[in-house]
C-alpha cells in the first residue's frame, strides 16, 4: 500500500468535500468564540467576542468598531475591532459620530472607490442605550443588499445589544458596590468627627479612623492660618509638636497640593497629569514612609486646609483610595472647619466677623449690603452737619403783668393784717401793720444809752480829759445812729401799695407767700406778691385756626404800662408769660 493512502486512512477528514470542511472549520470558530464569550473576565474581551460574533452571523461584513465611553459625556473610544485590531477604521468613524449625535440607527451608503473598482457598501451604525444614557455606538460595514435585509442587520444588532446591556449594567451595578462602600466609609468618618464636642478631639478621632480604615501608616490634618496652613491633627499621637522637622514636612505637603488645588500622589500613578510633587518626596523620605497622598480640603467655596495621608512603599495610593480621600475631605472638611471656628475665642470670632463684613461691603456682589451702607453714612453726614429750625403748631397765649413784692424791712410778727390772698388792692392802701414792739423797747434802751452817754460826756468836759470826751463822742454817735435806723423801722411797719402810678381801672392782686431768709438767717414775711392787671385781657397770638403762635403785628408789650417812665420791663419787673384761657364775654 503506498504512503498516500496509508495518510488518507489514518486522516479521515481528507475525504469529505471542500464545502463540508470549511463549515466544520467554521463551526468550530464559532464554539471557540461564544467559548471565549462566555468566559470573558474583561470588558476587553467580552467585547472583541461580542462584536466577532456579531459579524460572523451577518454575511457580507467587512470590518466592525464598538466604541464605549462613559455615559452621555463620553469621549467614546474604541472597545473593540473586527476583524483585526490593527486594521485601520477610520473611515468608520463619520458614520458612527453621526449616530452618537441623532441617537438612532444610521445606514448610509458608501460611495465606491473609483481607483480601486470597488463595489457598493453600506455602513450601518446603532447606538447602544442603556436606560436612557448613552453608552457607546456600534458600525458595520456591509455589501450592498436590498433594504429588507439592511434592516435585518439592524435588527440583529438590536438582539446582540442585549449581552451588552447586560455587561453594562453588571459594571454599573459594581460601580454602584463601590460607591456605597465608600459613601458608608465616608459616613462613618464625618460620625465620629461630629461625635466631639471640642474642635482638637473631632480632629484627632477622624485621622485616626482615617488611619485605621484606609490602611495609612500616618494620617495628618491641617487648615490655613495666615496665608500658610499649620498642622492641627495626626494620628495615633495627641502630642506631635516635638517632631519639628516632620510637622514643617506635612505642613509643606500640605501647601503643595493647596496651592495647586489638586490631590498629589507619591509616587504618581500611571496616566496622571503633570504636577509639581517635589514636597510629597521630600516627606516620603522624612517620614520614612514610600507612599504619600495630599488632598486639599475645602468649605465654602474656598480652600480653607490639607489631608495628607502616608503608606509603606508597597501599598501606594491608586486612583480609587485617592477617589476616596477626596470624598472624605469634600464631607468632612466643612465640618471641621466649622468646629474650628467655633471653637475659638471671642474676640477672634469678632475679629473673623467683621472682616467677612467689610469683605462683603468694599468686595464684589451684595449690591443691597453696599447701598444700605452707602445710606447710612450719608443719613449720619446729614444729621451731624445740616442746620434748620424745626417748628411746632400749637394755640398760644401770651399776657404781660408786673410783678411786686411787699418785704418786710426787718425780723418780726404780723399786728394786724387787713388784706387777705386774693384781694383786689388799690394805690396807698394798706395792707398790714407789723408788731413794733420789740422796736419800741430797742428805741427805749439805745434813748436811756445816749442820755448816759451825754451825762459822761459833761463829767469828761468837766474834768478836761480830753480822751474820754473822744469816746463818749463816739458812743454819742453810735446811739444816735441806732435810734435813727429804729426810726425808720418804726415808720416802716404799715405796709401797702405805694406804687408811684396805676392804671384807674385796676391794682395789684394780692397772693400768699412763705417768708424769704433775711440777712440773718432768719425767716423773713413776705407779706405781698402782686401781678398787675390790665385794662385789656391777654392778647391771644394765636391764630383762630390753630396757628403757630408767632406775632405777625404789633408786639402787644408796647401797650405795656410801665411802673414809671423811665424804668426798663426786665428781670426785677417780674414779667410772666403763661397760658390763660379765653378771654371773659
Amino acid at each position: 500500500m503506498e504512503r498516500s493512502d496509508l495518510d488518507v486512512q489514518n486522516d479521515p477528514s481528507r475525504l469529505e468535500p471542500t464545502d463540508r470542511r470549511a463549515s466544520r472549520l467554521k463551526a468550530d470558530s464559532e464554539s471557540a468564540l461564544w467559548a471565549k464569550f462566555a468566559e470573558a473576565a474583561t470588558l476587553q474581551t467580552f467585547c472583541r467576542s461580542w462584536l466577532a460574533l456579531q459579524c460572523r452571523k451577518i454575511p457580507g461584513v467587512a470590518g466592525g468598531l464598538l466604541l464605549l465611553g462613559p455615559p452621555d459625556r463620553g469621549p467614546f473610544s474604541p472597545a473593540a475591532v473586527w476583524p483585526s485590531p490593527r486594521r485601520d477604521m477610520k473611515y468608520l468613524a463619520a458614520t458612527a459620530e453621526r449616530a452618537l449625535i441623532q441617537r438612532h440607527g444610521l445606514v448610509i451608503k458608501r460611495k465606491p472607490d473609483p481607483e480601486g473598482g470597488a463595489r457598493e457598501r453600506f455602513d450601518v451604525a446603532y447606538p447602544i442605550e442603556v436606560a436612557g444614557h448613552l453608552h457607546g455606538v456600534v458600525v458595520l460595514d456591509v455589501a450592498a443588499r436590498p433594504e429588507p435585509q439592511l434592516q435585518a442587520v439592524q435588527r440583529q444588532l438590536q438582539w446582540g445589544f442585549a449581552w451588552l446591556e447586560v455587561l453594562l449594567r453588571r459594571d454599573e451595578a459594581a460601580k454602584d458596590v463601590t460607591i456605597k462602600q465608600r459613601l458608608q466609609a465616608v459616613l462613618d468618618l464625618t460620625a465620629t468627627a461630629v461625635e466631639q464636642d471640642r474642635f482638637y478631639s473631632s480632629a484627632t478621632a477622624f485621622v485616626t479612623a482615617l488611619a485605621t480604615r484606609l490602611d495609612c501608616d500616618r494620617v495628618s490634618l491641617g487648615f490655613v492660618r495666615s496665608g500658610r496652613i499649620h498642622v492641627r491633627a495626626v494620628s495615633h499621637s495627641a502630642e506631635f509638636r516635638k517632631q519639628a522637622n516632620l510637622i514643617r514636612a506635612i505642613a509643606a505637603a500640605m501647601d503643595e497640593a493647596v496651592d495647586q488645588q489638586m490631590a498629589l500622589v507619591h509616587p504618581a500613578p500611571s496616566g496622571a497629569g503633570a504636577a509639581v510633587t517635589r514636597a510629597q518626596s521630600a516627606l516620603a523620605r522624612e517620614g520614612g514612609a514610600g507612599a504619600v497622598c495630599s488632598v486639599p480640603v475645602a468649605a465654602g467655596g474656598r480652600v480653607v486646609g490639607g489631608l495628607t495621608l502616608e503608606r509603606p512603599a508597597d501599598r501606594p495610593f491608586d486612583p480609587p483610595t485617592v477617589e476616596v480621600c477626596e470624598a472624605i475631605a469634600a464631607l468632612a472638611g466643612p465640618v471641621l472647619e466649622l468646629q474650628r471656628r467655633e471653637d475659638r475665642w471671642l474676640i477672634a470670632k469678632a475679629a473673623d466677623a467683621t472682616r467677612g463684613q467689610l469683605a462683603q461691603i468694599v468686595g464684589p456682589r451684595h449690591i443691597g449690603r453696599k447701598l444700605a451702607v452707602l445710606g447710612l453714612a450719608i443719613a449720619v453726614a446729614v444729621l451731624a452737619t445740616a442746620r434748620g429750625d424745626y417748628r411746632l403748631s400749637a394755640p398760644s397765649v401770651m399776657e404781660a403783668g408786673i410783678q411786686r413784692a411787699a418785704v418786710a424791712p426787718f425780723n418780726g410778727y404780723i399786728a394786724e393784717a387787713l388784706a387777705r390772698a386774693g384781694d383786689i388792692v388799690r394805690q396807698g392802701q394798706v395792707l398790714c401793720v407789723l408788731d413794733d414792739r420789740d422796736l419800741r423797747l430797742e428805741r427805749l434802751k439805745w434813748l436811756s444809752q445816749q442820755e448816759q452817754f451825754v451825762k459822761q460826756y459833761h463829767e469828761a468836759m468837766a474834768k478836761r480829759s480830753a480822751a474820754q470826751v473822744n469816746i463818749l463822742t463816739a458812743q454819742i454817735d453810735q446811739a444816735k445812729a441806732q435810734l435813727a435806723l429804729l426810726d425808720d423801722q418804726l415808720s416802716r411797719t404799715r405796709l401797702g401799695t405805694t406804687a408811684p402810678r396805676r392804671r384807674p381801672d385796676g391794682g395789684p392782686a394780692v397772693h400768699r407767700r412763705e417768708g424769704h431768709a433775711g440777712l440773718d438767717g432768719a425767716r423773713r414775711p413776705e407779706l405781698l406778691q402782686g401781678r398787675g392787671t390790665t385794662s385789656k385781657h391777654a392778647r391771644t397770638l394765636a391764630s383762630r385756626d390753630g396757628g403757630r403762635g408767632q406775632d405777625r403785628g404789633r408786639s402787644p408789650l408796647a401797650d405795656l404800662d410801665l411802673d414809671a417812665p423811665g424804668d426798663r420791663l426786665g428781670p426785677a419787673h417780674g414779667l410772666e408769660v403763661a397760658a390763660v384761657g379765653p378771654p371773659p364775654r
